[in-house]
C-alpha cells in the first residue's frame, strides 16, 4: 500500500466550482503502466507526471500533441490512443478499430489518392495507394483549408492583423478552414482547377460517412456543420467544434432541418448549435479532449480494451485495465479529510511504447476558493 499526502509530480489539488457554482476541490492522481505483450498492464519503473501545459506538434501548432491533465471536472472518461496503423503487408485500406467494452470505434484507413477533374469538370478520384503505416493524427483526416478558395478570395480577417496583440492569429480566423478540423485535408469549397490542383485527400475517413467526388464539394463555408465528421485518433484541439462550442461560443453556419452528424449519431447533445449566451451554453463537457466515440461514461478501471492493426506485433490485442481504484481524499481544513467518489479522468494509450497511463479525480465541497501558494501546502490524501 502507497500513500501519498501532500502534492507531487503525480498528484495535485486544485480549487474550481462544481456544474451547479459550488466550490470544491479537486485531487487529481496519475499511475503509469506498463503493457505486457499479453496485454496485463504491470506498474512501470518511470511514473510519468501530470502534464501541466498544453503541448503542440512542431510541425503544426494547430494540432494537440497532449492536452492537459489539470482539468478539476471531466464529465466523462477520455479514452485517447496515440499511434499509427499497422498492416501485415503493403496494402491500400484496412480498418483501425478501438473497442472499450460495449463501444466501438472504428477508422477507415486509406492509401494516399490524388483528386482531379475530369475534361468534362467532374471531380474524380484515383486509386489509393498501398501502405504499411499510416499516422493516426487528425492532419490525416478529413478537414483542412480550401487554399485555392483562400488565395482567390483572400482571408477577410487579415485586416485585423494590425489591431490584435500576438495571441490572436488571424490566419487561424480564415472562413476557408474547416471548423471541426483546420488540420486535416480534404475541404473544397469551391471546385476551381487550382483549388482542385492543391487538395490533398484524407487517410483516415468515417467509414459510415465516406467521402466520395459528389460529396467533396462543400459550396457554401457554411454549410461545414453536415460534412463529414473527422476520424482519428489522439487528441482533439480546444478550438475545434464540437469541443469549442462546449465553452458556450457558438460558430457561424447556415441553419437546416436535419441534425448535423454528431447530433444524429447521439454523440454531442441535441441542443449543442441552439442559440443562447455563452454562460447558459457553457459546459465542463469542454475538458474532455478525445474523439467523439471515445468519450465514455466514467469507466470502472476494470475494463478490456481491444486494439485492432494498432501495434507493430499484434494486429489484435487485448488489454486489461489494471483494476486498482485508489482512495481520494480532499483537504477539509482544521485537520479533517473529505473522502470522495474517484473517477477515471483519463486513459492514455501508446501502443507502440506499450504503455497506458490512467488519470484519476476525486472531488469534495470545498469552504471557499483556495490560491495557488496555498494548495501547495495543503494536506491531501491519495492511498494505492
Amino acid at each position: 500500500m502507497t500513500t501519498i499526502t501532500s502534492p507531487s509530480p503525480t498528484t495535485l489539488q486544485i480549487s474550481a466550482t462544481d456544474p451547479e457554482g459550488r466550490w470544491i476541490l479537486s485531487v487529481l492522481t496519475k499511475r503509469t503502466y506498463t503493457i505486457e505483450p499479453s496485454g496485463r498492464c504491470v506498474l512501470a519503473d518511470e511514473q510519468l507526471p501530470l502534464q501541466g501545459d498544453i503541448e503542440t506538434h512542431a510541425d503544426d501548432t494547430n494540432l494537440l500533441a497532449h492536452d492537459t491533465d489539470l482539468y478539476p471536472i471531466k464529465p466523462l472518461t477520455d479514452v485517447v490512443v496515440l499511434g499509427r496503423a499497422h498492416a501485415a503487408r503493403p496494402q491500400t485500406q484496412l480498418d483501425v478499430r478501438v473497442r472499450v467494452g460495449r463501444a466501438l470505434k472504428t477508422i477507415l484507413v486509406v492509401g494516399d489518392r490524388r483528386c482531379t477533374l475530369s475534361p468534362t469538370g467532374q471531380l474524380v478520384f484515383s486509386d489509393p495507394l498501398p501502405f504499411e503505416t499510416m499516422p493516426l493524427r487528425f492532419d490525416r483526416a478529413y478537414g483542412g483549408r480550401d487554399r485555392g478558395a483562400e488565395a482567390l478570395h483572400g482571408n477577410p480577417f487579415t485586416l485585423l492583423a494590425p489591431y490584435v496583440n500576438g495571441g490572436f492569429s488571424t490566419d487561424n480566423q480564415s472562413p476557408y478552414l474547416y471548423p471541426k478540423n483546420p488540420c486535416g485535408r480534404g475541404y473544397l469549397i469551391e471546385a476551381t482547377p487550382a483549388a482542385v490542383e492543391l487538395v490533398e485527400l484524407p487517410n483516415l475517413e468515417d467509414p459510415l460517412d465516406r467521402l466520395s467526388p459528389d460529396r467533396l464539394l462543400v459550396g457554401n463555408d457554411a454549410h461545414w456543420p453536415w460534412m463529414p465528421m473527422p476520424q482519428a485518433l489522439g487528441w482533439v484541439s480546444l478550438g475545434w467544434f464540437p469541443r469549442f462550442a462546449f465553452s458556450g461560443i457558438r460558430q457561424d453556419f447556415e441553419p437546416r432541418p436535419e441534425p448535423i452528424p454528431e447530433i444524429a449519431r447521439g454523440l454531442v447533445p441535441a441542443t449543442l448549435l441552439d442559440p443562447g449566451s455563452q454562460q447558459e451554453k457553457a459546459s465542463h463537457r469542454f475538458a474532455n479532449g478525445a474523439p467523439l466515440g471515445l468519450q465514455l461514461p466514467f469507466l470502472k478501471a476494470d475494463e478490456e480494451i481491444e486494439l485492432h492493426h494498432l501495434h507493430p506485433q499484434h494486429a489484435t490485442w487485448k488489454i486489461k485495465l489494471p483494476n486498482e481504484r485508489p482512495r481520494i481524499a480532499t483537504d477539509g481544513r482544521k485537520g479533517k479529510f473529505n473522502e470522495t467518489t474517484p473517477v477515471i479522468h483519463t486513459v492514455l494509450i501508446e501502443p507502440e511504447l506499450s504503455r497506458l497511463s490512467v488519470v484519476w479525480r476525486g472531488a469534495a465541497p470545498a469552504l471557499r476558493p483556495y490560491m495557488e501558494d496555498e494548495l501547495g501546502s495543503m494536506p491531501l490524501r491519495v492511498v494505492w
